[in-house]
């Protein structure tokens, strides 16, 4: 079972920052979970929320903003820290020389022409084998597919579990990564025997992560480590 840190080692850093993913990547975690979007003049940008003000000092949707506009907040999730929204590129140059795992979530809301973007980032660092999709978007999902045919895709299941189960079958995606409270012991096994690969979002309590481990998911995605694995 594979740990993925959500939007970083959020526990300690701000979510979906540098020094989150530095974090991360300096850890045990074997890889790292991230949301992209594209700003107003084609820059991919690392946000979780369409807005910006949740997690930074500044107020808007990051898709009509340009990069300059958005580089001017700090992104600290009101931590004692200041931090500029990261850059895809960023984050793939500091994985470059790792073995990390990645999986961008592609935002549902996205701007048109984000897909063939990152598609073209993703092939400038060569990581195409490390790179995993996923999104609640189907649509999304099967357009990023159609440019980069080989990769992995899973739809996130938020709620309607067995609508999406039943559209990861249908299409052949590779993976459902699903709120943990979907993912019984008999759904798991369901899954198992379809070949399809399962991840469970997000694990806060140890016994969430030991009754995971122990049924032997492909993937967990979690904030922190938990203490045996630290």
């Amino acid at each position: 079972m594979k740990r993925l840190a959500h939007r970083g080692y959020s526990d300690l850093f701000p979510e979906n920052t540098m020094s989150a993913f530095e974090k991360a990547v300096n850890s045990s975690f074997e890889g790292i979970e991230t949301d992209v979007q594209m700003t107003i003049d084609g820059e991919l940008l690392l946000l979780h929320d369409d807005k910006i003000n949740r997690t930074s000092n500044g107020k808007g949707v990051l898709r009509n903003m340009t990069f300059k506009e958005a580089r001017q907040y700090n992104y600290n999730n009101k931590m004692d820290i200041t931090e500029q929204i990261p850059t895809l590129d960023s984050l793939l140059t500091l994985l470059d020389s790792t073995d990390k795992l990645l999986n961008i979530e592609i935002k549902d809301t996205v701007s048109s022409g984000l897909e063939e973007k990152l598609r073209d980032v993703i092939m400038k660092h060569h990581m195409t084998e490390r790179i995993y999709f996923s999104s609640t978007s189907l649509e999304r999902l099967l357009n990023m597919r159609a440019l980069m045919p080989d990769s992995y895709y899973a739809l996130i299941v938020l709620r309607g579990y067995k609508k999406c189960k039943q559209q990861v079958i249908d299409h052949h995606l590779d993976g459902i990564h699903s709120r943990y409270s979907y993912l019984t012991h008999e759904e798991i096994v369901d899954l198992k025997s379809r070949h399809i690969k399962i991840g469970a979002w997000t694990i806060k309590e140890k016994e969430q992560y030991d009754f995971f481990k122990k049924e032997d998911i492909d993937f967990i995605f979690a904030n922190g480590l938990f203490e045996e694995d630290k």
